[in-house]
Parts: C-alpha cells; structure tokens; sequence
C-alpha cells in the first residue's frame, strides 16, 4: 500500500477532478469507475507478487501526509479501492472497507485486531440501528392502527348513543301522548253510568246493558236467572242428601205440573253452606215468571213445603241522612221512591248504621244502609243523588260486612 499511496491532498485534488470528469454520463462514469477499480486491483497484485524491498523502519513509520476532512478520507480510500463512492456510502460499505484494510498485506497484528473489533462494532450498531428503526415503525404503525380503531370506535358509539336517545325521546313523547290521551279519553264510573243510553223515556229508572263490558253483562244474565230457596228456620237444611243435579230435577219436576211452566225449567243447581239453595232457570223471563206472587207459593208448595224465595238485594250507604228519616216505617221509603221517581218496592228495607243510642246531642244527621231490589235503580242512586226528607244526598257502594250485612236477606253483586 506504500509503494502507490499518494498525498490526500493530491487524492482530494485528484477525486475532485474524476468527479468534474463524471458529469459526461452516467453510463460511461459507471464503465470508467470499474475499469479503474480492475486496473487497481492488478496494480496492488502486481506490488504484492514484486520483492520486497527493505524499508527503513523510521522511514515507515513516517507518515508522508495528514487526512483533515471527510473528503481527503473518502477519496485517499477510493483512491486505494477500499471504497466506490458510485455505489454509496453505508455502514455495508465502511465495514467491508475495513475488512479489506485487515487482508491488506503487512498489516500489523494489533492494527488487524482494531480494524476487526472497529468492524463488528459498526456492524452491532447496524444491527441496533435496524432494530430501533424496525421497533420504531412497528411502534408508529401500531400506534396509527390503535388510533383509528379508537377512533372508529367513539364514532360507533357516538352514533349508537345518539341513535338510543332518539329512540328514547321518540318513546317518551309516545308515552306522554298516549297518557295525554288516555288522561283525555278515559272515563269516569260516575260518567260512564251517566252515558248508559236510557230507552224507556217513562221516569221510571232503566240502564242499557249493551255499554256494559262482555263479562259483566255476562255475570249479571247469570245472576237475574237465578232463585235463592231458603229455609223459614235458619240453619235448616232443605232435601238433605240429595245431591246437586237432584236438586235441580227436583225443581224441573215442579215446575213441570204448574199453569204455564211447561215452557221454563231449571238449568243448575247448587247446594249453600248454609242450607239453601241457590236455582238457575233457562232465561230471565222465566226467573222473573217464578217471583210473581201467585207463582211462587205454588212452586214451594211442589218443590219444598217450609222453604220460602229470597230476592236479590243491592245494599247502597247513604251518607248524610237527617234524623228526621224513619227508615223502620213502610210509609217513610214509599215517599222517598216517590220523591225519586222509582218504581215500586225498589227499596226493600233501610236501617241506621249507627244505633240511636250512640248518637251525640249535637249530631242531626247519619248514615243508612239502604237495600235497592233492582241494580238500575242502585247505578242511577250512584250516579245522581237521592231526594230524603226534602235533602240531597249521595250514595256508595256497600262493603260487605257482618255488622251491616244482618239484616240483608240475599246480597247480589253491590252494583254494576
């Protein structure tokens, strides 16, 4: 390497005129680039294969020049082959410059020691280098890909959250309309009894079941067809033994020997705890046949000798009576049937709720248990008022119960 070695000056001088020299092309550069670098390669062998000559030692370890730049350093290697500065300048290309300085004939051993360690060096830090580049972009791709799925994401839930709160406001609006309307639309008890449609343009109180609810009018065709037979002594247990449908044939065989009761009979018949009998006929006309009073004896006398027939009663509390009301006497409830306009024996009897003996001084008015025979009559009391002893007043329905239920012979449904 002495035998040729120039003067980075001279190199540098020298590489910047080759470089001037470039610019005519670069296919030509390329051909001259390597043919220069074939006729080194032959001029370093032919120096290896020549003699040696013998160097002084002071001389040798003389250096000749000093390299001061970059550029002196690129072009005295370039200049030595170690380097193509054409094909670019990487850690590639430094390492395997410097591998061909440690094959360099006469190389010291410390020297090709250092060049060696100088080399893998470069070639851990290319690796690291990678590596951190590597990391680096997976780190950035990663952090991008997260980025937009979370992105993604939020939109999704945003759009999801925004598409619940219009369900939500649209089913709240539809909720509040609904109990606007429901609050607009619906009906009172009170109002709807008012609205039943009254067909009989007489005084006399009438309802048109055809505004009553399917079950209701159903219940209460049951219970206008039924008859309560019930013993005169209470406690008594009429026919005993004979079981439910006895009881009913019993009844049909009755009724089959009387004036005009070939065309009705009995349907059911059901045995109460406390000896009666509860009868159901075929239709309501034949029940309200058998209530007359020049049928119903016969019938008993046929069907059963010390029974006698309960009629269906719809107690009423009426509230606010003045005590100048007797409800013991007959002729007290025919005026007020009068005052009303109902027909007669709609009130089948009325009591005071309070005894008299527990009245205060001061107390001018009370309540009553009033017992209606017909549910029209009980639903228009309800509706309008009552007219006693020249006083308004209104009525409820009467819950049932012992202490004001004693003296009610057979309790139907209260009113409809």
């Amino acid at each position: 390497m002495t035998n040729h070695a120039r003067c980075p000056q001279q190199a540098e001088s020298q590489y910047n005129g080759k470089k001037r020299g470039r610019i005519s092309g670069p296919g030509s550069s390329k051909d001259n680039s390597k043919q220069k670098k074939a006729d080194r390669q032959n001029s370093r062998t032919a120096s290896e294969n020549a003699p040696l000559e013998e160097v002084d030692p002071d001389t040798a370890r003389a250096p000749k020049c000093t390299i001061l730049s970059v550029a002196e350093g690129q072009a005295f290697l370039e200049e030595e082959a170690f380097i193509d500065l054409d094909e670019g300048l990487d850690l590639d290309v430094m390492v395997g410059a410097l591998i061909q300085i440690l094959l360099t004939k006469g190389m010291p051993v410390a020297a090709g020691y250092a060049v060696r360690s100088v080399a893998l060096i470069l070639a851990q830090m290319k690796i690291d280098s990678v590596s951190e580049a590597l990391v680096s972009a997976m780190e950035t791709k990663i952090e991008g890909m997260l980025a937009k799925t979370a992105e993604r994401t939020l939109r999704s839930m945003k759009e999801l959250a925004d598409v619940t709160t219009a369900e939500l406001k649209a089913a709240s609006t539809d909720v509040a309309t609904s109990a606007t309307q429901i609050v607009v639309t619906t009906t009172s008890y009170r109002d709807a009894l008012k609205s039943i449609p009254n067909p009989n343009p007489s005084p006399g109180p009438t309802a048109g079941a055809c505004a009553l609810d399917i079950c209701i009018r159903a219940r209460e065709g049951i219970k206008a067809r039924q008859i309560l037979v019930d013993a005169q002594i209470p406690g008594k247990e009429l026919l005993p033994g004979v079981s439910n449908n006895g009881l009913a044939e019993a009844a049909n065989s009755a009724v089959r020997n009387m004036d005009g009761g070939a065309i009705h009979s009995f349907v059911s018949a059901k045995r109460l705890s406390n000896g009666g009998i509860l009868l159901e006929m075929n239709s309501k006309g034949a029940a309200s046949w058998l209530g007359r009073p020049d049928v119903k004896p016969a019938f008993l006398e046929r069907f059963a000798v010390d029974a006698m027939v309960k009629n269906c009663a719809f107690p009423l509390v009426v509230q606010f009576v003045p005590f100048t009301f007797r409800p013991d006497f007959e002729a007290e409830l025919r005026r007020v049937e009068v005052d009303n306009g109902m027909e007669a024996d709609s009130i089948l009897h009325a009591r005071w709720i309070k005894p008299p003996h527990r009245r205060s001084q001061s107390q001018t008015c009370g309540h009553i248990i009033l017992v209606i025979s017909k549910p029209a009559i009980a639903n228009r009391i309800l509706t309008d008022r009552l007219l006693i002893c020249q006083k308004c007043v209104y009525a409820e329905k009467c819950k049932k119960g012992a202490h004001e239920m004693s003296e009610v012979p057979w309790l139907g449904s209260p009113v409809i």
